[in-house]
């Protein structure tokens, strides 16, 4: 039977004799009704692995609790795929199994996280050591859970396949790629940050990323937006074989000198240059920009409009068409 221990406040004078009794005997009934179990709901909930349902895929293992089985479901349905996709670009592909397990809160998202982990921030976390991916529903980030699952997948598919790890900001460049995520949205992220102080090092993002939300927010940014500046300028191909060389055990700096046949600290400084260009669009997401752009359309609009009145008009001041005036009489 739980024990019930109310402390009570200091009073100045003390109760009556019938109040005190009266009192006792209310708390008294409400420890007996409520029991052992009646607190339960009190107590912090354990995520217990026994507890979680199991949905099997070929190379996928979802584990997750019934009330969430259509998420779980609706990643399973395309979990085949998103790693079939993402192994394109690799060399070779670990067949796992992975497991997935997917958390319902903040705590349980601690709890299911190995070595007694305290990545609480995000919204996904992957051990590629232990083929294992742990995600949380109730976070609330700029990435679904379907980009969020498939952010994760791209961190085991990479990671499994590498004899030592890549900088930071390559694993994660390479992750917001391959899950197609907004880069529009980062573009504009890094942009702003171009025009004030700058983005960050990549030297300083190799181990960790900054510690406070926006710092995290412009290194996500800026490691999406160079890999895909490298894929672009260079092509999808010289970024699988980039990855083929670290493979191999080659450092990132002597691989991209073969790949790319410049270093990495110049093709940093070609794209720093490139994020002036684009600038510009932080206006036009600006609710000043907007309104500003619809501006300059309404100014050209009645310009366009004056223009073709004065023409008109100095058309129906010249002599007429004998020919026209004919036609319309008819």
């Amino acid at each position: 039977m739980t024990a019930c221990a109310p402390a009570s406040p200091p009073m100045t004078r003390a109760l009556p004799e019938d109040a005190g009794r009266w009192v006792r005997a209310v708390l008294l009934g409400l420890c007996l009704v409520l029991g052992a179990g009646g607190l339960a709901w009190l107590a912090p909930r354990t995520a217990s692995a026994e507890e979680m349902v199991s949905l099997a895929t070929s190379h996928f293992d979802f584990r997750f609790f019934e009330e969430h089985r259509k998420v779980a479901e609706r990643l399973a349905a395309k979990a085949e795929k998103v790693r079939d996709r993402h192994c394109a670009l690799l060399p070779r592909c670990d067949e796992g199994p992975f497991l997935v397990r997917i958390a319902r809160d903040e705590e349980e998202f601690l709890e299911l996280q190995p070595y007694q982990a305290h990545i609480d921030w995000a919204a996904g976390v992957a051990y590629a050591e232990l083929s294992l991916v742990v995600l949380r529903l109730d976070k609330d980030m700029l990435l679904t859970m379907d980009e969020t699952f498939e952010h994760e997948v791209s961190h085991l598919l990479l990671l499994r396949i590498l004899p030592k790890r890549p900088p930071r900001w390559f694993i994660e460049g390479i992750a917001i790629r391959q899950a197609g995520q907004d880069l529009l949205q980062k573009l504009e992220t890094v942009s702003v940050a171009a025009m004030s102080e700058g983005p960050l090092p990549f030297s300083q993002l190799d181990e960790t990323f900054p510690g406070t939300p926006g710092g995290r927010e412009l290194a996500y940014s800026q490691s999406g937006l160079f890999v895909s500046y490298l894929a672009s300028r260079f092509g999808d191909k010289s970024l699988a074989k980039l990855i083929t060389a670290l493979s191999f055990g080659t450092g990132i700096q002597e691989a991209a000198t073969k790949v790319y046949g410049v270093s990495l600290s110049r093709l940093e400084e070609d794209w720093r240059a490139t994020l002036s260009r684009f600038a510009w669009l932080k206006g036009l997401t600006d609710s000043w920009g907007m309104w500003f752009a619809l501006s300059l359309l309404f100014v050209a609009a009645v310009f366009v409009r004056l223009v073709r009145s004065r023409r008109r008009r100095n058309q129906l001041a010249e002599p007429t068409d004998a020919d026209w005036e004919y036609r319309r009489r008819e």
